[in-house]
């Protein structure tokens, strides 16, 4: 029964051969078949698999971004208590024999004495005074200690011996600021920043840490503000909680594969904060022609160790309309997805990456089976970001170990697969920057099926080749854009970019590559933008590849 299936689907799926070996080899680039040699055994071709992959790509792309520039977890900047200097300043020059101070539970009588020791018995001014204060300000700084002063109370020199006043600010109050903020996420927020400093003076080292703590486990970028508190001596902790990324945006563009329609329709929902400050949910759905696409995800933080856990589903079903074949499929991706924040200082951090996945696609050609594949997959990586003033990089290492099933061949096969990623932005003097990312992929298994493949091609990978043109077990792409941010549209700014795009893919019976230079805008428009991308291919794959491809995408956001 199976060899009378897989022959009759073999005579459909080359069944215009006689007319045209061009139009022959269009549809079999069309159902995603290998060009690999029979006598390899090629795996059955997926296109729902295939373009499934292709729009996960598409929302990780819409959602995930390199870190924004490096903010100051805490601004430093206190509010010191006025010195009553009145009585100070009326004296011009004075002999200094000896300076007063109450008593310190940070600084020592050496180190205080260490300040005071070089103006003794020497005639001081006014000036050599604010000195010696400043002196006794950066003690408390090299401890980290910023909410603790000296000052000069109001007083008459007698005998040459100067009173100096250690105010070292105790704890008032932790104080939400920014984003409207319920009861409930004050309590959340106490979970996080650690507020026993009552009773003395705010370790900013610690509240510093806290932070950027929370910042990396939640992707998100609180801010600390030291406040002069409601009484004398108080010093109040403001954080500065930022508007949470929620609302509908729609996209408008000719990003899709042409094989489903090229243009399509985007709809991306995103929302913080939807039980509490812990989790996140997102929604995406994509419609083209001949696709439909819908795929949501949920992430929460669990605990307070570093440990966010989400769950992803996609489901894409497909029909290609191409000569006198009919190819459609469906495929439905289910994950469940860990991180733990491993490690991290004030501009660095490591993430541990987990997640299980399963995937599950059915092709027919014509209303007969074409391929049924079931993929397990388990994943494991770490993940890298750096934030400075000029530099911005995310670096990623995945391994994978799938179980790959196809049922109409009874195959069932275990594949090994490595996929490092880098993204590196720099900043140069305003207005340039540019933009590199880099992925691979490396198996020592051969033949792999077509969802698990290396592609190239579209505007997420090689701009200028129709979606996913060329294919094989291995490869690597790079994209690297120099941008220009210096002037402005009818007072809307305007981001250009020119680009080259490099790939190459390795099967066991050929190396292809593929470039593409060109430009780009960016506009920004009230409630959205738009982008243009005008991609010219360098080298064609066959005699219809020449030219290039204008990309297009109209964004409106909605809050």
């Amino acid at each position: 029964m199976y060899n009378n299936k897989n022959n009759l689907k073999k005579s459909l799926r080359y069944r215009l051969l006689p007319s045209s070996q061009h139009k022959a080899l269009v549809i079999t680039v069309i159902v995603g078949a290998s060009s690999y040699s029979l006598a390899a055994q090629p795996p059955l071709p997926d296109p729902a698999g295939v373009i499934g992959r292709e729009i996960e790509t598409q929302q990780r792309r819409l959602t995930d971004s390199i870190p924004d520039k490096k903010v100051p977890a805490v601004k430093k900047d206190t509010e010191s208590p006025e010195s009553d200097t009145s009585q100070i300043s009326s004296y011009s020059v004075v002999v200094l024999q000896g300076v007063r101070f109450n008593a310190s539970r940070h600084l020592s009588q050496g180190e205080l004495e260490g300040v005071v020791k070089p103006w003794l018995a020497k005639p001081v001014s006014y000036q050599d005074l604010q000195t010696i204060l400043n002196g006794i300000k950066q003690l408390y700084r090299n401890k980290g200690i910023y909410t603790a002063t000296a000052v000069f109370p109001e007083q008459s020199i007698e005998d040459g011996v100067v009173s100096v006043r250690l105010v070292e600010g105790r704890f008032g109050e932790l104080v939400l600021a920014g984003d409207p903020v319920a009861e409930y996420d004050a309590d959340y927020f106490q979970h996080w920043i650690n507020t026993d400093w009552q009773e003395k003076s705010i370790d900013v080292t610690a509240l510093e840490r806290d932070i950027q703590f929370y910042n990396r486990v939640h992707d998100q970028r609180l801010q600390a503000e030291l406040k002069a508190g409601q009484s004398f001596g108080l010093t109040d902790v403001v954080i500065r909680v930022p508007e949470s990324e929620q609302g509908l945006t729609m996209y408008f563009d000719n990003y899709g594969s042409k094989d489903a329609g090229a243009e399509q329709f985007s709809l991306l929902y995103q929302r913080e904060s939807v039980f509490d400050p812990a989790d996140k949910l997102l929604a995406y759905g994509v419609v083209s022609n001949g696709l439909r696409s819908l795929s949501g995800s949920y992430f929460r933080i669990v605990g307070y160790d570093g440990w966010r856990l989400g769950a992803t589903f996609q489901y894409t079903d497909m029909s290609l309309q191409s000569y006198d074949v009919n190819v459609v499929g469906d495929s439905l991706r289910l994950s469940l997805d860990a991180r733990y924040l491993v490690w991290f200082n004030d501009d660095q951090w490591l993430n541990l990456l987990l997640s299980g996945s399963r995937l599950e696609s059915e092709n027919s050609i014509a209303g007969e089976p074409l391929s049924d594949y079931r993929n397990d997959r388990f994943q494991f990586g770490v993940e890298y970001n750096y934030v400075g003033h000029d530099w911005r990089i995310n670096a990623r290492l995945l391994n994978s170990r799938v179980n790959s099933v196809s049922k109409i061949n009874n195959d069932n096969r275990y594949i090994n697969l490595s996929s490092p990623e880098l993204s590196v932005v720099y900043n140069f003097n305003k207005p340039f920057y540019v933009m590199s990312s880099l992925q691979g992929q490396w198996s020592g298994d051969k033949n792999l099926p077509a969802s698990l493949g290396f592609t190239l091609g579209g505007i997420y990978s090689i701009r200028g080749y129709r979606s996913n043109a060329v294919s094989g077990d291995n490869g690597w792409k790079n994209q690297t854009e120099l941008h220009y941010y210096g002037f402005s549209l009818k007072q809307s700014p305007v981001d250009s970019f020119i680009f080259f795009d490099y790939g190459e893919i390795y099967a066991p019976d050929r190396k292809e590559q593929i470039t593409s230079t060109g430009i780009g805008l960016k506009f920004a428009m009230p409630m959205g933008s738009m982008e243009i991308t005008a991609a010219q291919r360098l080298n064609a794959i066959s005699s219809s590849e020449r030219g290039g491809e204008v990309y297009a995408r109209f964004i409106l956001k909605f809050n």
